[in-house]
């Protein structure tokens, strides 16, 4: 992932870039799928994906960025676990990203605490797609 600066918005974005020459057909496929699947899911707990940049070689996709970290750092600062209501907050967040993901017949299929990320100063989470 890389940090950007979106041109339009001028909101920070992440950037995640794959080098298509190194996939497969299956994989190739997989990632259109994925993608596919980003356009479709718009929900307040899920990456946004902005944009899709395609070049022969590689691809790129503009991301929201969540600035605070991923869950399992955030989970692993917290010596003594986390507070009972922050906790709650999140897996409120979570759980309602996943029933809106089902709903558009969408199955994350892959969902851990690395693929969660926080928005800084708040205790706003988000589901990364992968």
């Amino acid at each position: 992932m890389k940090l950007a600066r979106h041109v339009f918005t001028q909101k920070e974005v992440a950037v995640k870039v794959i080098d298509k020459m190194k996939l497969d057909e299956i994989s190739k496929a997989h990632l259109f799928q994925e993608v596919m699947c980003m356009k479709l899911v718009q929900h307040p707990n899920v990456v946004r994906l902005y944009e899709v940049i395609d070049t022969p070689n590689k691809l790129y996709l503009i991301l929201e960025l969540g600035d605070g970290g991923d869950m399992y750092d955030y989970i692993m600062k917290h010596a003594n676990g986390l507070n009972e209501t922050i906790a709650r907050r999140y897996f409120r967040q979570i759980c309602r990203a996943l029933k809106y993901c089902h709903e558009m017949h969408v199955c994350h299929r892959d969902l851990k605490v690395r693929l969660i990320t926080l928005q800084a100063l708040s205790f706003k989470c988000f589901i990364a797609c992968s």
